[in-house]
């Protein structure tokens, strides 16, 4: 098929749809796809992504109409990464093509519908893509189907295949276009400025350590416009053959940007390796043509594959481009919807989802959660991080429907403790493009009291701060209202977790200055002077904690693993660090697998083999129980170091 029939004048719209076209540009994206979307699934499983994203967190923020859908118990989310792998590989392969884009799609959308918190775009176009690569028989030709069924063999596909990958390629570019159409893009020059003062790409970083403000101001509105311009006209560039070539140096320089800038794993090669099905279907045979310097035309089609494609038009086919048709017009509404609700879009967030709105946000929220008996007004505040990993929390108060969505939970949880009807509020402020902060919940609404609605949520406070309004230039934020104790603990466990106890001990240090009562700030304040090999500093604020609240398993954990591992060694109390971790042990109902471990360590230390083996295997059942195979196995080869002789 050479490059002019590509573009030969259509004989009515069905007739053309089904003429055909050189199937080696298909076969190209199909065996794309499935290399490095394997490679990617294989990233996932050996960096441990599968167990902090989907097994570690107690709570997920499940679709609404998807609340079914949860996580495999034990191992069953490493198998099912595993057999997404299977998958891509049949599919780059051509091994049961059909079955396995089918069971592909399906497979990949059961993940990401786990846990809107981990929401990412790219997630959905590639459930998309493996779905409408099940109708597109982009396995006729270099694949083991045609090796194992000669009947479907063939270098044609028919032209719709072509187009309908095509389709699903442009949307995310028109509408992300679209969507930078905005005055904070393209008048205010944000997020972009933000993205460039954060990153680490050796370009940027230069500009900006020279303090050159024209410079630097020249290049966040370069940044921005070229890339509105980009994603409207990327698509008929490629297309048209005279720009093809300066089209695709520019989207090549764009997606490598892309990968400097942001972490978003597969999505810039596999969209680069998109970006070769705008070319003329034939351009793998003619590349292969100039590299072996043999003078090879593509091939015609002979009377065979069209037989295998022939032109007339059934009605199974019709109904076969109606279906393709509202698909199509499913994929150009649900993108818009957000215009039937009132505000702006990047404030409320309501419409935000499926609409390719693409790192247009750089929006930073702080809040407070409190609980309310309405029979007697009692109020005390909520701490996320009990239930909710950093990550999560740090995406929480960004967006209404999750909020409400942890509200509900939160209530539930309450009801099932004894402590029915519970209302749940919360105090939100928020900042939106470096705009000034102000407050974005409305704090008087019970939130668990609220049903999930298309309407537009009326607990939502409208973005009454013009984009002019802003915080100084990247500085902190101005807060429009006070830290709580629980907040400035989570500053404090979040510098734990980042390896900065130094700054978590300031942190926590301040919560308690600012609730002496908090039993969980003396707690993390002691294990932050722990962490920090602190003994002696650490000692006294467990102890507090223990008396402010004598059912804190936490306080008696690190307690019975600071009097096992102090650095004077008469300072160890290895009897009664065997009770503390009991007590841990017992008071969250065996449930909990680092009071297992400091238990395990404390019978061992008190020379108690029997003890310490029955607890790994408790521990090691737990673990599994979890998903958390990396310490299973640590366990059990603490079983196999016991036991040996």
């Amino acid at each position: 098929m050479n490059e002019s029939s590509e573009h030969a004048p259509p004989q009515g719209l069905l007739r053309t749809l089904f003429q055909p076209v050189d199937i080696a540009s298909l076969v190209v994206f199909r065996i794309a796809f499935g290399l490095l979307l394997a490679q990617e699934w294989w990233k996932y499983l050996s960096t441990g992504k599968v167990q902090s994203m989907w097994i570690q967190p107690v709570f997920l923020f499940t679709y609404e109409g998807f609340d079914w859908v949860r996580p495999w118990p034990g191992d069953g989310m490493y198998w099912h990464f595993i057999a997404l792998i299977a998958l891509c590989l049949m599919i780059a392969l051509g091994l049961f093509y059909r079955a396995a884009c089918v069971l592909f799609a399906i497979a990949w959308a059961y993940v990401w519908l786990l846990d809107k918190g981990q929401e990412n775009n790219h997630y959905y176009l590639i459930s998309l893509l493996g779905f409408l690569m099940a109708f597109v028989p982009a396995h006729r030709a270099y694949s083991l189907d045609s090796l194992l069924f000669p009947k479907i063999r063939s270098q044609f596909a028919p032209t719709w295949g072509l187009w309908l990958i095509r389709f699903q390629l442009a949307v995310p570019y028109v509408f992300g276009g679209i969507a930078k159409i905005n005055a904070d893009w393209l008048l205010t020059g944000e997020p972009m400025r933000k993205f460039i003062h954060d990153t680490r790409f050796f370009f940027f970083r230069k500009i900006v350590e020279q303090n050159d403000f024209d410079l630097t101001e020249a290049v966040v509105y370069f940044m921005s416009w070229s890339g509105m311009l980009l994603d409207l006209f990327i698509v008929p560039a490629l297309l048209y053959r005279r720009t093809r070539i300066f089209a695709l140096v520019v989207v090549t320089l764009f997606h490598m940007l892309n990968s400097k800038l942001f972490n978003i794993g597969v999505f810039p090669p596999l969209m680069f390796a998109a970006t070769l099905v705008f070319f003329a279907p034939s351009w793998p045979r003619r590349l292969g043509t100039w590299l072996t310097f043999i003078d090879e035309r593509p091939p015609q089609p002979n009377e065979l594959d069209a037989g295998k494609l022939p032109f007339r038009i059934t009605a199974a086919r019709k109904i076969g481009l109606g279906c393709f048709a509202i698909f199509a017009a499913i994929q150009l509404l649900v993108p818009l919807r957000h215009f039937l609700y009132p505000g702006n879009v990047s404030w409320t967030m309501e419409g935000n989802r499926f609409a390719w709105r693409m790192r247009l946000v750089t929006a930073v929220a702080r809040g407070q959660l409190h609980a309310t008996r309405p029979d007697t007004q009692e109020t005390w505040e909520l701490d996320p991080l009990d239930h909710l990993t950093f990550k999560q929390y740090s995406m929480l108060f960004n967006s209404p429907d999750m909020i409400r969505q942890f509200s509900h939970y939160l209530a539930d949880e309450l009801a099932a403790q004894g402590q029915p009807d519970v209302q749940i509020r919360a105090t939100v402020s928020k900042s939106v493009n470096l705009r000034r902060q102000q407050l974005f919940i409305d704090a008087n609404q019970d939130l668990a009291s609220t049903e999930f609605s298309f309407w537009p949520a009326e607990w939502i406070i409208p973005l009454e701060v013009s984009r002019t309004d802003r915080i100084g230039e990247l500085d902190d934020l101005q807060l429009l209202f006070e830290k709580s104790a629980i907040e400035i603990t989570t500053l404090g466990r979040l510098a734990s977790q980042l390896g900065s106890p130094g700054a978590a001990v300031g942190q926590f240090e301040l919560a308690v200055e600012k609730d002496p009562t908090s039993a969980k700030a003396h707690a993390y304040l002691g294990r932050a002077h722990l962490l920090t090999q602190q003994f002696n500093t650490a000692v006294g604020p467990l102890k507090k904690a223990i008396r402010l609240d004598p059912m804190l398993a936490m306080a008696y954990s690190d307690l019975a693993k600071l009097l096992m591992t102090h650095a004077d060694p008469s300072q160890r109390r290895p009897q009664e660090a065997q009770s503390h971790a009991l007590k841990a042990v017992e008071l969250t109902d065996g449930k909990d697998l680092a009071s297992l471990i400091v238990l395990i360590k404390a019978y061992v230390a008190n020379n108690r083999g029997q003890k310490a083996a029955d607890t790994i295997q408790r521990a090691v059942a737990l673990a599994e129980e979890r998903g958390n195979r990396s310490a299973a196995n640590q366990l059990r080869r603490l079983i196999i170091k016991s036991t040996s002789p």
